[in-house]
This record gives structure tokens, C-alpha cells and sequence, in this order.
């Protein structure tokens, strides 16, 4: 199982990170297991299936990935953060949607904004054309 094999890649040294959808369970991941936590937001459809355990166990190791596709999305995202304080505690990411959500935009409301979270970019789609992915 997952948490077994995460579990022995620290037992011989590895740097492991696991990202999840966020409506799993993370808490029984290994305490050195980078954890990275997809919370959902509006635009996904799939809002408020976050796990409540991923928010009740915060460590600072967690990172929490919000992909935004608007700025419905974007105020999603900060009043989450702000009533769940996770900001203070983990490493935010903003990821905006391919294609629908300008970086450029997103950058432009972090910094208008003047919150503290990092920009995530799927460079696989910068890098690949999408008729090479999944080759």
C-alpha cells in the first residue's frame, strides 16, 4: 500500500513528497513525508471535498495547492485561508488553469493583494506541446 512504500523510501534516505487530491486522508502518510494537499476550489466542481483530517494536522513540511480558473476562485482561495490560518503554517501554492487563467493576472492579484503564496506552474505543459504528453 502507499503509506507502506512511503514509509520505506524514509527508511533508506529518500526525500519523499506526496501530492494528493486533498479528499484522502494524509495524516497516516509517514511525519517525514512532505505532504502536498490539493484543496478545491469552485471552478473544479469538486468544492468542499477537502478531508478534514488535512486541515486538523497541519504541519509545516505541508504544502496546500489551490488551482484557480477565476477570480471567484482566487477570493475562494484567500477566505479559506484565512479562516483555516493554514497560511501562517504550511506553504501556499496558487496554480492557475491552463490556458484559462492568465499567470501573468494571478500574479497581478497576488501582488495587489499582498498575499503570501507561491506561483505553480505545470511546466509540462510549457515544455511539451500537448501532442507529445502522455508519450
Amino acid at each position: 500500500d502507499t503509506f507502506r512504500l512511503v514509509r520505506t523510501l524514509i527508511e533508506l534516505g529518500y526525500l519523499v513528497s506526496v501530492e494528493t487530491n486533498g479528499t484522502i486522508d494524509a495524516s497516516p502518510l509517514h511525519r517525514e513525508a512532505r505532504r502536498i494537499i490539493d484543496i478545491k476550489c469552485p471552478g473544479s466542481g469538486e468544492e468542499g471535498k477537502t478531508h478534514p483530517n488535512n486541515l486538523a494536522y497541519v504541519r509545516s513540511s505541508d504544502e496546500f495547492k489551490f488551482v484557480l480558473a477565476d477570480r471567484t476562485d482566487f477570493e475562494y482561495a484567500l477566505d479559506f485561508l484565512d479562516r483555516h490560518e493554514i497560511l501562517r503554517i504550511g506553504t501556499i501554492l496558487f496554480s492557475p488553469v491552463w490556458s484559462i487563467l492568465d499567470p501573468a493576472l494571478l500574479c497581478e492579484w497576488i501582488l495587489s493583494e499582498r498575499v503570501s503564496v507561491r506561483i505553480n506552474l505545470q511546466f509540462h505543459k510549457y515544455i511539451w506541446p500537448e501532442s507529445t504528453r502522455g508519450r
